[in-house]
Formats: C-alpha cells, structure tokens, sequence
C-alpha cells in the first residue's frame, strides 16, 4: 500500500498536496490502493489519542496527550479553537449524534461535556477513582457512558452531570464502549479480554462473551437491529458475536464477571504476518 506523504505545517495549517514521486512508483496493473492526497493537521504538542467528525463531517474534533482538544474545519483547513480545561492527557473524545455538544474523558478521572462555541465545559463528571478511557453517547443524547481504568462502567445524566447508573463485572480495565442502535443495550470490552453486554434499564448484564486472549480495544454494533456486535482486541483478532439473543449465553445477576457465561462468536483473525 503507497500513501503519498505530505509536509509538515505551521500551527493550525493544513498540507493536502501529494508527492508527485510517489505516485510514480505505483505500478499501475498491480491489486493495490492508489495514493491519495494527504491532508495533516498540525498544532498538538503531544501524541494524538483520539479524533472524532461531526455528524455532517463539517468539522473534526483531536484530543491529545498535551491535555486539549482541538476543533479543525474540514472545509477551511484551519484550526477553529483549542479546548483546555483537563489537567492530564485527554484519552477519547466523541461527538453527539446531533452535533454541536462533545463529550470527552481524561487521566484526570473526569467526564467533560462540551458545547463547541464554548470555550469552557458545561458539564464535569467526576466519580471514576482511576483514568477514564473512553466514552459513548446514548442514540437519544441524554446520556453518556465512560469506561474507567477502575473496571467499572458508569452512565451519566447530560443535563445534571450526575451518576444515574454503574455497571459492575470486568476484571480488568474497560478500554471500549458501544451503544446498540435502539439504545436499550450497550457493550463493554475490557483488559480481561472479556466482553459485556449490559441492560440499561436495569444495569445487569445480560451477556458474557470470552475469548479475546488480551485486551478489548474495540467495538461496533451493525446497523438496523444491532444484532451483531464486533470487538478488535490485543489477540490480533476481530469477533463477531450475535447479541439477539439466539447463540448466546446469558450471565445471572447484576453484572456478572467476564469470565462467567461465556459465549461462542464467529472469529475473522489475522496473524502479525498477514496483511
């Protein structure tokens, strides 16, 4: 695969022309991508953990190692604002499905709900006791849920910024979140290796999936019905596992350990050698 590079830039700059060089080498009857202008963006100072399109694709949104996040204009090609209001590296940051608001989690231990003409947060989270890794929104865009290095998955009243649910099970930390489409379930994949399915409305679980061999971290409901989930783990495999209820597995109780009830799931893996 041939990516033509691009130069670097000035803060707040864009470069989106092409190496005529490479495009040369490309041996044109060869079953490969073609090269494709390269658009960079430049102004954080540390590494870049998470990037995220607004839902019309007009601006994106980076959150970086240096403690801010930065909003771009996809048309412009400029930096439109700098967002600093955590106090450590800023892990995820997602978009709401209606634009406009963003959610974004820390090493602080906290959850921030923006609003993108607003310099400052409208709402801080705070209840974590580790650093928060990732973050989803609720399909209605009341709620947000964010996974914690302290194994514990907790959703979070927009409008209040309080704790309205906690979900309990991994023995390890959650390193990614999904929201199913009818936003009556979501899942969790963790440094266990194990995968969760939870009820939102009671906050149990309600599926166990093993067999990621290492760290969950991945994962994306199918669109429609949602009824298969997909999770990319450490192991160097994608699963797919079938949530609809049929060829699977339920765990008893209140959010049960990733270990109990396991399910089976159709694996496509890829060893390190394959590309």
């Amino acid at each position: 695969l041939h990516i033509a590079a691009a130069g670097g830039g000035s803060d707040g700059g864009i470069n989106g022309v092409a190496n005529p060089a490479a495009t040369d080498k490309v041996d044109r009857h060869a079953k490969v991508a073609r090269p494709v202008p390269c658009v960079e963006f430049v102004g954080h100072s540390s590494a870049v953990h998470g990037v995220s399109f607004s839902p019309g694709n007009e601006f994106l949104l980076s959150c970086s190692r240096d403690a801010s996040v930065r909003l771009w204009s996809i048309e412009l090609g400029i930096c439109l604002g700098s967002y600093k209001s955590h106090n450590y590296p800023v892990w995820d940051v997602r978009w709401c499905g209606t634009g406009h608001y963003f959610a974004t989690v820390s090493h602080d231990q906290t959850a921030r709900v923006w609003a993108m003409d607003t310099p400052a947060p409208r709402r801080i989270m705070v209840g974590h006791l580790a650093d928060v890794d990732c973050v989803a929104w609720h399909p209605n865009a009341n709620y947000i849920a964010t996974g914690s290095t302290d194994r514990t998955v907790r959703l979070w009243d927009v409008q209040t910024g309080e704790c309205v649910r906690i979900f309990t099970g991994h023995r390890g930390g959650v390193r990614s979140l999904a929201m199913s489409p009818d936003g009556q379930s979501m899942a969790s994949g963790s440094d266990d290796g194990g995968v969760l399915v939870w009820d939102l409305g009671t906050a149990k679980c309600s599926h166990a999936f093993t067999g990621h061999r290492g760290a969950v971290y991945s994962m994306d409901y199918s669109g429609g019905d949602g009824r298969v989930l997909a999770s990319g783990g450490a192991d160097e495999t994608v699963r797919l596992w079938d949530v609809s209820g049929s060829g699977s597995r339920s765990s008893g109780g209140g959010g049960g350990a990733a270990g109990g009830g396991g399910g089976s799931g159709n694996e496509a893996g890829a060893g390190a050698g394959n590309g």
